[in-house]
């Protein structure tokens, strides 16, 4: 069976990427919680940006470091569950030719909900760096 992805692919790739990339990050390097920052925003100002932990965050979720992964930074379970809920939704859509994975995202109040949370988890980090 060919996908012929109608219009949806942008959306597909992303989700396959950001859910297949933490299995190829840990296969290519399974020390990498050892590993330096390479975030330009933590080399520069030596501060973390809001993004910071992300990628171990969710490399040790796969790896089932659930604990860790919370530690590394708390909304990378939630991003990458998403992100595996907006892959299947999207295959369902070429599947059935239906429009699930626009009225997952599409949901405003869930994301302002989560945007404002993500920034208040920040600022909360950045005031227990400084204080």
């Amino acid at each position: 069976m060919i996908l012929l992805f109608h219009g949806n692919y942008k959306r597909l790739i992303g989700a396959t990427v950001i859910t297949v990339a933490p299995f190829f990050i840990h296969w290519l390097n399974p020390n990498i919680e050892f590993e330096k920052s390479i975030c330009p925003y933590m080399r520069l100002f030596d501060i973390p940006c809001p993004g910071c932990g992300l990628t171990k965050s969710m490399v040790c979720l796969v790896d089932g470091r659930i604990l860790k992964s919370l530690y590394y930074h708390p909304f990378g379970i939630i991003i990458y569950s998403v992100a595996v809920i907006v892959l299947f939704a999207s295959l369902f859509d070429e599947w059935k030719n239906t429009q699930l994975s626009d009225h997952i995202l599409d949901n405003h109040i869930v994301l302002k909900l989560f945007s404002t949370s993500f920034f208040i988890y920040y600022f909360i980090r950045l005031s227990m760096l400084i204080f």
